[in-house]
Formats: C-alpha cells, sequence, structure tokens
C-alpha cells in the first residue's frame, strides 16, 4: 500500500483524484459498476472485522457508523495493516459470490493519521440492516419528535418507511397521533441518476408501528406552513419496547334498589 507524500495536502488530493467518501461510493453505484467498466476512488477508515472482511469505513458525520466491504482484485483478501489507518481506495463495485456488494480494490494509498470522531464506534459489520439495536427500556428522557427543538434523544413510532431513498422516515409521536416530522437516517439521500442498487442490508430496516429511539438534530431553520420538519439522525436507531396498555377499568354493576 502507498502513501500520501509527507506534507502533502490531503483535501487537494482527494479533490484531484475525484475522491468520494465510502457511503457516498454506495450512493453513487450506478456510475461505478466494474461490469460497465467504470471505476472510481473511495476513502474512509480501514477496520479488519473479526471475520477477517475488511471494511473501508465513512468518517463523515452524514454516514455515521457505516462502510462498504473491501476485496482484492479477482476477490482477493486485501493485505492490509491489522491495526487499520486512514486510506484512499481506488476500485469499483461488483458482485460477490453471496451476491453483495463489494468494492474490488486495484490500488491503496494510506492517508494521514487522523483521531475518529467517534472513538470505539465502528461495529464490526457496519450496514444498516444490523445497525439497529434493541433497548430493554424506553429512555427516560426522550423527547417526543414534535417537541425537539435542539439536538437530543427522540422516541418515535414510524408511520410510513421512505417513498424513495433520501425522502426521510414518516414519525409520530404517538401510534394513532398525526404526523410530526420526517427522520432522515445516516447515509440516507437521493440516489445518483435515480437508480437505487442498494442491496437489502443497505437500507434501513425499520418497521412501521413499532418504536424507536435515535440520537436527532432538528432542521436549522422552521419548515414552511403545512410542512413537517425534517430531523437528521446522528447515530443508528435502537427498537425500545412498545409502551404498556392502560389497566382496563372494572366495571361496576349498579345497585339494583328494592
Amino acid at each position: 500500500m502507498g502513501a500520501l507524500p509527507a506534507g502533502a495536502d490531503e483535501r487537494a488530493f482527494l479533490g484531484s483524484v475525484d475522491a468520494v467518501s465510502a457511503w457516498s461510493a454506495v450512493r453513487e453505484r450506478a456510475r461505478l459498476l466494474a461490469r460497465h467498466g467504470d471505476s472510481g476512488a473511495a476513502w474512509g477508515r480501514l477496520k479488519r472485522a473479526d471475520d477477517g472482511q475488511v471494511w473501508l469505513l465513512d468518517e463523515t458525520e452524514t454516514a455515521a457508523a457505516l462502510g462498504i466491504r473491501l476485496v482484492g482484485a479477482g476477490g482477493r483478501e486485501l493485505d492490509v495493516p491489522r491495526a487499520g489507518g486512514r486510506a484512499v481506495a481506488w476500485g469499483a463495485w461488483s458482485a460477490d459470490a453471496r451476491r453483495g456488494w463489494v468494492w474490488q480494490v486495484g490500488r491503496l494509498v494510506a492517508l494521514p493519521a487522523k483521531k475518529s470522531a467517534r472513538p470505539g464506534a465502528s461495529p464490526a459489520v457496519p450496514l444498516p440492516a444490523q445497525l439497529v439495536g434493541e433497548l430493554p427500556e424506553r429512555p427516560e428522557a426522550a423527547l417526543p419528535p414534535s417537541q425537539l427543538q435542539a439536538a437530543d434523544v427522540i422516541l418515535f413510532v414510524v408511520r410510513a418507511a421512505p417513498a424513495k431513498p433520501g425522502d426521510g422516515w414518516l414519525i409520530a409521536d404517538q401510534p394513532k397521533g398525526p404526523p410530526a416530522a420526517y427522520l432522515v437516517l445516516p447515509g440516507e439521500a437521493p440516489i445518483y441518476g435515480g437508480l437505487d442498487y442498494l442491496s437489502a442490508d443497505e437500507h434501513w430496516p425499520l418497521e412501521p408501528g413499532s418504536w424507536y429511539a435515535v440520537r436527532a438534530t432538528p432542521p436549522g431553520k422552521p419548515p414552511r406552513q403545512g410542512d413537517l420538519p425534517v430531523l437528521r439522525a446522528g447515530e443508528p436507531p435502537a427498537r425500545v419496547p412498545k409502551p404498556a396498555p392502560p389497566p382496563a377499568k372494572k366495571k361496576t354493576r349498579a345497585k339494583r334498589k328494592v
């Protein structure tokens, strides 16, 4: 693996080779397909999982915790440092034997070390379908979406999935209440060219009618009249238990007058 020359400007270098962040390569898959003879460059933080799979983790705030699978030319295992490090990976998208997407790498160049913005937050398998956690209890201090004023944890019920990538999940304070907001999860954005090449494990698997909690940020300015606010999650969501139904009232029989 090569390395960026000492003292070189990283931002200028990434711009000169038209490199995109790891998860942006997913969203722009339509123009980076090996079978079409296309190729490009993706940058991020390398991580070798316990099963030996090498990942390139996205370091941008909009794709927190997400990453892409890397393989060498012809599907061979990549020789990368066990400790990982940051790198640019030149390659293109291809399908592996399990029909999953992998970034087939032709060249790697190491980038200067940088402190991770989310230390210890890199899961072994960083794909949306495997990132949704389970909380044993509902967070006590969580706010309903309609009351979010600054970055905080919200507790919400999903009303509907996004109509298309980037639209956001329709969420509410209560299952039978009115919609409160749209929620955009990490990595979600409109797809380049309008073609959705995402696989099942690259979509968030939230279920309408289920309850979740996540740290979210409100929009910078109020929405236009009649529009719902668009909230943005800064981490993977977690499923939480449904609220217990209120105790049923005991029916009492009126005493008959004699």
